[in-house]
């Protein structure tokens, strides 16, 4: 029985280590993009926004300030039904902004999911640039955002999101355990294994967006699911990009309990995943996770042996070495002791996060999903 259980450890662990090569891969493929030295796209820009009174102005600011023609782009903002100001603030920004094309608009229907589809409606150009209430965007942003589209192959550029640094261990926590999940996602879909994008860093054909389904039932995951939708219809006409100039900064979660409602509305719309490699990335982290705990158990029975602590340390091995590759390439400082607290944590949080997730259906901004 014992035999059995080590080797099955030995395979999950196996598997773990092939899928951080795969990444690891992904991230040395660079997209071959177009010299672009002119503003030649015009692009919609997309902000669906619920109860964002604080956030939004700083959007707005951050979005003007890009090294972009304000001729080439509109501005439209979708309220979604939000209960305080953030459509007056929208308003009165745009009242002394008169040189920006900017729209505001009621969502027709309700939740994020409609608002998108509203603003898609609304947008006046082919190409959507889609970025949340709540985000700060790089100053090159839109230029390094529509390059790809040079490409007409090309339906849907997807960019990375960092969270702001702040000094608290709890925000240094949640950066690495995002930013392992950017790395991931830039890494698996420069290999063909497009699994995850965020709505807060993404852009797409107009025309494309309005042919693919969305039968889902799921209210909430609009960016997951159109990535994994255009990459099953043609893998080829995705590009991740990583490069600095397109990055979207906004900040982590306030608390614990809004960090795992975030991630159980994450988990709950995995089983809907179009794309079977990305269901499969999820149970294999969610084996991995499950050894660890394993492991564990043994070790408070004093029944763990060499080779339990070997598998147990190889994941931090692979783990650091991906997020040291890719902070790297970003520019990032890492803190060793953060990405070791996250290591001896993670499998209680995302098996916990797994499981509540099947019964447990968190609110999103005063309004259950």
């Amino acid at each position: 029985m014992h035999l059995l259980v080590n080797i099955v450890l030995f395979v999950v662990y196996s598997l773990y280590s092939g899928l951080t090569q795969l990444i690891l891969s992904g991230l040395k493929k660079k997209p071959e993009l177009a010299d672009q030295t002119e503003d030649s796209y015009s692009v919609s820009i997309l902000i669906a926004a619920r109860n964002e009174v604080r956030n939004i102005s700083n959007t707005l600011d951050s979005i003007i300030n890009s090294d972009f023609s304000k001729s080439n782009f509109e501005i439209v903002v979708v309220n979604d039904h939000s209960e305080d100001l953030t459509e007056k603030i929208v308003r009165d920004w745009s009242a002394t902004h008169p040189g920006i094309d900017i729209s505001v608009y009621l969502n027709d229907g309700k939740g994020k999911k409609e608002a998108v589809r509203t603003g898609v409606l609304a947008a006046k150009y082919d190409v959507v640039l889609q970025t949340d209430a709540d985000c700060a965007v790089s100053k090159n942003w839109i230029k390094a955002m529509t390059i790809p589209f040079a490409n007409r192959n090309v339906n849907l550029v997807a960019g990375p999101v960092f969270f702001v640094k702040k000094k608290s261990f709890w925000n240094k926590i949640q950066y690495i355990e995002f930013l392992s999940l950017i790395a991931s996602s830039i890494g698996l879909s420069r290999m063909g294994w497009h699994v995850m994008a965020n709505a807060a860093n993404l852009a797409f054909r107009k025309e494309v967006w309005l042919g693919i389904s969305k039968d889902e039932k799921s209210k909430s995951g609009d960016d997951v699911f159109l990535l994994q939708r255009i990459a099953k219809q043609n893998e080829n006409a995705i590009c991740y990009l990583s490069e600095n100039n397109s990055v979207v900064y906004t900040n982590g979660s306030r608390s614990i309990k809004e960090f795992i409602d975030q991630r159980v509305r994450w988990a709950s719309k995995s089983g809907e995943y179009p794309s079977k490699n990305a269901k499969w990335v999820g149970i294999l982290v969610f084996r991995v996770s499950l050894a660890q705990l394993y492991i564990y158990g043994l070790w408070i029975s004093a029944s763990g042996n060499a080779l339990h602590l070997v598998l147990f340390f190889s994941k931090f091995v692979f783990d650091y070495w991906l997020l040291s590759r890719f902070s790297k390439e970003q520019g990032i400082a890492l803190s060793p002791l953060a990405v070791f607290f996250l290591f001896l944590i993670y499998p209680f949080y995302f098996v916990y996060v797994g499981v509540l997730s099947l019964f447990y259906k968190p609110k999103w901004k005063g309004r259950s999903l």
